[in-house]
């Protein structure tokens, strides 16, 4: 016990350094960043894709034809025999209407073609989830169509993609990341257009930008962190810390309901939450419910976030327990009322509008992910979803309009949140 406290003891100086050292960098004006202004720093198609699909183009704006493509197959897909002088480069690229089955269409982010009928294919994953058989459709599509493809999965960090992507077939793909093989990437470009400075800045400015989001260390600080975990006074500290990896999320997670709970008391309404919340493994489905109780007619309704499967995402919007003796007037009441939120999506399980919750900063609909786990434990997300999401309802017409209408045909049935 005495390691392990000597190990966080030091971690947390590294950490206080790191804190510092940024501190400098933003008076120093080193840590502008146009993308984060612009609020496209995490947009996945709008800049990402974008972004990545313009230097890689060899007719691209930046004059310097394929060599920043080169650079890419040299470090990232070295066994790659595309002809960069003939490549063609397309972003968001159209293979078609998603046919019923899921095994065939839909839009590839990153295209690369050459003369020679190869093809280099990028899913790429900045935030988003996986998509239901998304990359065993763009496989098929590949294997129809190309003598010749590699298929890369890129994400933050280079998790391999979920049994949902690719429905559990055992077809080759590679899985890249951002903060180890993108940045290695960009950092070569970076050299290689020196002489050009408009190009360099540029390319500089979208390496800020990934450090920030990947939450990415300054490197000393980073080579003193592994150091100290490594050294063999705090390896087997370090180890244990591993091994308990998934009951730290864990509590984490709990400690994060506890917070929710405290808003609910504050707010009125009645809590619930699924015990797979907390344990998230991936096939269970999960739910956390604010049910609206003040008046008791609105005891049908409440704000539900929730996920399907962990790989999903977590999603939120206004559900409502349905029976048929309530279905009329849950009709009415949706037909008069207005959207919450804006520009989100509306089905008929969120008929206000519901959306993955991604919020204004961070991506937070995975619930095993290190930043949304270090949001949860500061109160972050909390305040986002206190703000943004229950506060949207209560100051919205929604909760008039059910307490109007209900209140006509005074019909309650007994609330149970699972049925939703």
């Amino acid at each position: 016990m005495d390691r392990l406290n000597e190990l966080l003891n030091k971690i947390n100086t590294i950490i206080s350094e790191e804190k510092t050292i940024q501190e400098e960098k933003r008076k120093r004006g080193e840590n502008f960043n146009i993308f984060d202004i612009l609020k496209l720093s995490k947009n996945e198609c709008r800049l990402h894709s974008a972004f990545l699909t313009e230097l890689l183009n060899p007719n691209g704006s930046h004059g310097l034809k394929d060599v920043f493509l080169k650079l890419f197959l040299q470090y990232i897909v070295p066994d790659s025999k595309l002809k960069t002088e003939t490549a063609v480069v397309k972003i968001e690229y159209n293979i078609g209407t998603i046919n019923e089955d899921k095994t065939d269409g839909g839009r590839i982010d990153i295209l690369i073609t050459d003369n020679q009928n190869q093809a280099i294919i990028i899913e790429n994953k900045i935030d988003a989830s996986d998509q239901e058989n998304q990359l065993l459709r763009y496989n098929n599509y590949a294997t129809k169509n190309y003598t010749n493809v590699v298929l890369l999965y890129l994400t933050k960090n280079g998790k391999e993609a979920s049994d949902k992507s690719t429905k559990g077939e055992p077809f080759k793909y590679s899985p890249i990341s951002y903060q180890k093989d993108i940045l290695q990437w960009l950092n070569c470009c970076v050299e290689k257009s020196a002489c050009f400075p408009l190009i360099r800045e540029t390319i500089e400015q979208y390496i800020i930008n990934l450090k920030q989001i990947l939450h990415i260390m300054d490197k000393k600080n980073t080579n003193k962190l592994i150091e100290t975990v490594t050294s063999k006074d705090y390896v087997e500290a370090t180890l244990t810390i591993l091994e308990n990896e998934s009951d730290i999320q864990k509590k984490i997670r709990e400690q994060f309901i506890e917070q929710l709970k405290d808003i609910a008391d504050r707010k009125k309404f009645e809590f619930y939450c699924d015990k797979g919340v907390c344990d998230l493994s991936s096939n269970n489905a999960a739910l956390i419910t604010f049910t609206f109780t003040k008046p008791p007619v609105l005891k049908d309704w409440n704000i539900s976030i929730g996920c399907d499967t962990l790989a999903d995402g977590f999603y939120y919007g206004v559900g409502r327990q349905e029976t048929e003796k309530t279905k009329e007037i849950h009709k009415e009441i949706i037909e008069k009322s207005q959207p919450i939120w804006e520009e989100i999506h509306k089905d008929k399980d969120f008929p206000f509008g519901g959306a993955y919750l991604h919020g204004k900063d961070g991506n937070w609909n995975r619930w095993d992910d290190y930043n949304t786990l270090k949001d949860m434990a500061d109160g972050t997300l909390s305040k986002y979803i206190e703000v943004e999401i229950i506060n949207k309802v209560i100051e919205s017409n929604l909760l008039k309009q059910v307490e109007d209408i209900t209140s006509k045909d005074s019909v309650t049935v007994p609330n149970d949140p699972n049925n939703i």
